[in-house]
């Protein structure tokens, strides 16, 4: 018995668990439609400073797109890991009517330490990391990297680089014409010849900032 009337049975653990990650998955898939939409603002942002010539504003825009790029590969890595734990949830549910108990799982550990790394969501998978613990599921060593979830500092160089091939993307790409449209003989000439000066001016603004 608990303190507070019957504890849960091990099943009933482990079906709690899968919906707290069920429920972090649907979290993680709002945060990337959210950061998806904000990148586009973004990157119009970037060329708009460009063509104003306010090339030390693009950059620092252009790094906030490299930061929600690497926002939404740690999520794409972490809805991975949270499907791995929930498979590694059902493999105990299926032992628990053999065995009648909970075992230790290093498919539900690899991804739980995986977990507790990534920034966004560490908070509430170290909770329920210990949760798994106090079980028997997991081991306690899931909390070492708990205290490793702020990450390392960012590499400058690499950062920087990001940053140009950012620009580069954004300012120097041409935008691809409709498969389907038909071709316009007296208004394209004129478009295209304007549209290729706008483009060769944000290239020559580009060069020069890197210069």
């Amino acid at each position: 018995m608990g303190l507070f009337g019957k504890s849960k049975t091990p099943r009933e653990l482990a079906r709690e668990w899968k919906l707290k990650l069920r429920h972090e998955d649907r979290s993680i898939d709002r945060q990337l439609r959210a950061i998806t939409m904000e990148e586009n603002k973004t990157k119009k942002m970037v060329k708009d400073a460009a063509k104003r010539g306010e090339m030390d504003g693009a950059r620092l825009l252009a790094r906030e797109l490299v930061n929600a790029r690497k926002a939404k590969e740690r999520f794409y890595m972490s809805k991975a890991q949270i499907n791995s734990a929930i498979l590694g949830l059902q493999h105990q549910m299926a032992m628990i009517r053999v065995v009648g108990g909970i075992q230790k799982s290093t498919e539900v550990m690899s991804a739980m330490n995986s977990l507790v790394r990534v920034p966004e969501i560490a908070q509430s998978m170290a909770t329920l990391s210990r949760e798994m613990t106090r079980a028997g599921i997991i081991e306690e060593t899931v909390d070492d990297a708990f205290e490793s979830a702020l990450g390392e500092p960012d590499d400058e160089i690499a950062a920087d680089a990001e940053i140009n091939k950012v620009m580069d993307e954004i300012l120097t790409a041409a935008p691809s014409a409709p498969v389907h449209a038909m071709p316009q003989a007296t208004a394209v000439p004129a478009a295209t010849e304007a549209q290729n000066k706008e483009e060769e001016e944000l290239r020559s603004r580009l060069n020069a900032l890197r210069a």
